[in-house]
């Protein structure tokens, strides 16, 4: 008898992923990072070569992927209306704070990158790049996310966040964390004190579309090195105007 169809679609795109997230890996790492039995990862690596996404080195055995899996992310942020429309406001943030300008989507429990502009003013590039996922409780763009919803589901997605001492600045007490969302509520925007990476420091605010509701958000991001206080205060001032500008164009309009 054949596996379940979605099964075994899910399968796939849980081997595709993982893969993702290295530049290469074995067939016994994928196992154990999948936790699926290495003869199903197999069986889900021979289709994935068959379709052209992923190949396996001749002399490592490791198995990667393609550049034919770009060209779907790339048809994708091209044909993606939302992205066009935010793009040059995103661009003249990073023309005015000279760091690099992220656009991101609430994804379930983490956020997803789909869109960035990295200023070329210093040689320092930041990790991150368009289709890759991130925690929300410790990135200045997931806090806001959090941030924008209430106490009672935010209490209800703790456990499902995966929360772990990524540096020693990470806040992992849930206590400590829901005095850190009053406060972005407060203040319009969320910081990250080398919370996400130690180096980085980012100051991030939800955005709000036509139905009052927060599913994106824009950040700054800066080696934290450079950001002095006066540095910090002109990132957030410009980070809110910014915040209000590409809500407007998400048809948000404030009462």
């Amino acid at each position: 008898m054949s596996d379940n169809p979605i099964q075994s679609a899910e399968r796939l795109f849980h081997v595709l992923e993982t893969l993702a997230q290295e530049e290469s890996m074995s067939l016994t790492e994928l196992s154990v990072r999948t936790g699926l039995h290495k003869s199903t990862v197999h069986r889900l690596l021979r289709s994935l070569i068959c379709l052209g996404y992923a190949e396996q080195d001749s002399e490592t055995s490791q198995y990667q992927l393609t550049y034919k899996i770009l060209a779907l992310s790339s048809a994708c942020y091209t044909k993606n209306r939302l992205i066009k429309r935010l793009h040059p406001l995103l661009k003249e943030l990073c023309a005015k704070c000279h760091e690099t300008v992220h656009l991101v989507k609430l994804e379930g429990t983490r956020i997803l990158y789909l869109d960035k502009v990295e200023s070329y003013d210093h040689s320092y590039q930041m990790y991150s790049r368009i289709g890759i996922f991130n925690d929300l409780y410790c990135c200045a763009t997931g806090k806001a996310l959090l941030a924008a919803m209430s106490d009672e589901q935010i209490l209800a997605l703790w456990p499902s966040l995966g929360v772990t001492q990524k540096t020693p600045h990470t806040i992992t007490s849930p206590e400590l964390f829901m005095k850190e969302i009053r406060k972005v509520r407060r203040l319009g925007y969320a910081c990250d004190r080398q919370e996400a990476e130690l180096g980085l420091f980012s100051v991030g605010a939800a955005l709000r579309d036509f139905s009052g509701q927060s599913q994106y958000a824009v950040s700054i991001t800066a080696p934290v090195s450079r950001v002095t206080n006066t540095v910090l205060k002109h990132n957030i001032a410009l980070l809110l105007d910014a915040k209000k500008r590409l809500s407007e164009e998400l048809g948000y309009q404030a009462l």
